[in-house]
Protein backbone atom coordinates (compact mmCIF):
# COMPACT_ATOMS: atom_id res chain seq x y z
CA UNK A 1 0.00 0.00 0.00
CA UNK A 2 0.96 3.30 -1.02
CA UNK A 3 0.45 5.13 2.82
CA UNK A 4 2.22 2.48 4.30
CA UNK A 5 5.21 2.90 1.90
CA UNK A 6 5.11 6.80 2.54
CA UNK A 7 4.81 6.45 6.39
CA UNK A 8 7.74 3.92 6.51
CA UNK A 9 9.20 6.96 4.54
CA UNK A 10 8.85 9.70 6.72
CA UNK A 11 8.44 8.49 10.45
CA UNK A 12 10.85 5.17 10.33
CA UNK A 13 13.54 7.13 11.35
CA UNK A 14 12.07 10.13 12.89
CA UNK A 15 12.80 8.67 16.16
CA UNK A 16 16.16 8.37 15.60
CA UNK A 17 16.30 12.15 14.70
CA UNK A 18 14.49 13.52 17.40
CA UNK A 19 16.09 11.63 20.32
CA UNK A 20 19.41 12.86 18.46
CA UNK A 21 18.76 16.51 19.16
CA UNK A 22 17.37 15.38 23.04
CA UNK A 23 20.72 14.13 23.58
CA UNK A 24 22.41 16.90 22.73
CA UNK A 25 20.40 18.92 24.96
CA UNK A 26 20.69 16.40 27.43
CA UNK A 27 24.79 16.54 27.19
CA UNK A 28 24.35 20.67 27.87
CA UNK A 29 22.07 20.13 31.12
CA UNK A 30 25.28 19.23 32.89
CA UNK A 31 26.95 22.41 31.73
CA UNK A 32 24.62 24.25 32.98
CA UNK A 33 24.45 22.92 36.38
CA UNK A 34 21.60 20.71 36.01
CA UNK A 35 22.25 16.95 37.21
CA UNK A 36 21.46 13.88 35.04
CA UNK A 37 17.91 12.84 36.60
CA UNK A 38 16.57 17.02 36.28
CA UNK A 39 17.85 17.31 33.01
CA UNK A 40 15.48 14.02 31.85
CA UNK A 41 12.91 15.01 34.04
CA UNK A 42 12.85 18.40 32.03
CA UNK A 43 13.84 17.12 28.69
CA UNK A 44 10.84 14.48 29.01
CA UNK A 45 8.33 17.38 30.36
CA UNK A 46 9.39 19.25 27.29
CA UNK A 47 8.84 16.34 24.84
CA UNK A 48 4.85 15.67 26.63
CA UNK A 49 4.18 19.59 26.57
CA UNK A 50 5.48 19.16 22.80
CA UNK A 51 3.54 16.53 21.83
CA UNK A 52 0.45 18.20 23.05
CA UNK A 53 1.37 21.17 20.82
CA UNK A 54 1.43 18.75 17.99
CA UNK A 55 -1.83 16.76 18.75
CA UNK A 56 -3.60 20.30 19.34
CA UNK A 57 -5.50 21.75 16.18
CA UNK A 58 -3.67 24.71 15.31
CA UNK A 59 -1.25 24.70 12.25
CA UNK A 60 2.31 24.05 13.44
CA UNK A 61 3.65 26.96 11.85
CA UNK A 62 1.50 29.06 13.59
CA UNK A 63 2.07 27.29 17.08
CA UNK A 64 5.96 27.58 16.64
CA UNK A 65 5.63 31.35 15.67
CA UNK A 66 3.79 31.83 18.63
CA UNK A 67 7.10 30.69 20.97
CA UNK A 68 9.71 33.04 19.40
CA UNK A 69 10.71 35.87 20.41
CA UNK A 70 11.33 37.80 17.28
CA UNK A 71 15.03 38.89 17.37
CA UNK A 72 15.73 36.34 20.35
CA UNK A 73 17.69 33.15 21.41
CA UNK A 74 14.89 30.90 20.05
CA UNK A 75 14.95 32.80 16.52
CA UNK A 76 18.07 32.74 16.62
CA UNK A 77 18.48 29.29 16.91
CA UNK A 78 15.96 28.46 13.80
CA UNK A 79 17.95 30.76 11.81
CA UNK A 80 20.85 28.62 12.52
CA UNK A 81 18.55 25.51 11.73
CA UNK A 82 17.40 26.73 8.87
CA UNK A 83 21.05 27.63 7.39
CA UNK A 84 21.67 23.41 7.85
CA UNK A 85 18.97 22.81 6.23
CA UNK A 86 17.22 20.98 8.67
CA UNK A 87 13.30 21.23 7.08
Amino acid sequence: DAAIDIATAVFASSPAFLLYVVEQLESHCDGLGLTAEEGRRLLAQLLRGCAALVESSRPLHETRASVVSPGGTTAAGLAVLAGGHVG
